[in-house]
């Protein structure tokens, strides 16, 4: 198990057939012992490292979004804040986000992040 401690996993689907990517969180969930649980991630700490649970893919920006990698699995991390947007960390690439699309990105903390 410790050696899947750094492992980024990225699922792609269909935007609102969530069912299969929804039931492997579920099991994923259940091997994640110390997760801080965020509800969204424009409530995310600058500096902390969170893995995306859930799009809300009623949205056509979050839509786009999840086309660059915010999917399910994906590990990302809360750059800085400026105003109404939020710049993300995601796989070496940083991208500028609105807290409105940032709110419909559920994620949990990532279980290797320092504490605070």
């Amino acid at each position: 198990m410790s050696q899947m401690r750094d492992l980024g996993m990225m699922v792609y689907g269909s935007p609102g057939d969530t069912k299969l990517l929804d039931a492997m969180m579920e099991r994923l969930n259940r091997r994640v012992d110390d997760a801080e649980l965020v509800s969204n991630l424009a409530e995310g700490r600058v500096g902390v490292k969170y893995v995306i649970t859930r799009t809300d893919t009623s949205d056509p920006e979050v839509i786009r979004l999840c086309t660059l990698g915010f999917v399910i699995g994906a590990l990302v991390s809360v750059v800085s804040r400026t105003g109404d947007s939020i710049e993300i960390d995601m796989m070496g690439s940083k991208c500028a986000i609105r807290n409105e699309q940032a709110k419909r990105i559920s994620v949990m903390r990532y279980p290797d992040a320092p504490k605070r």
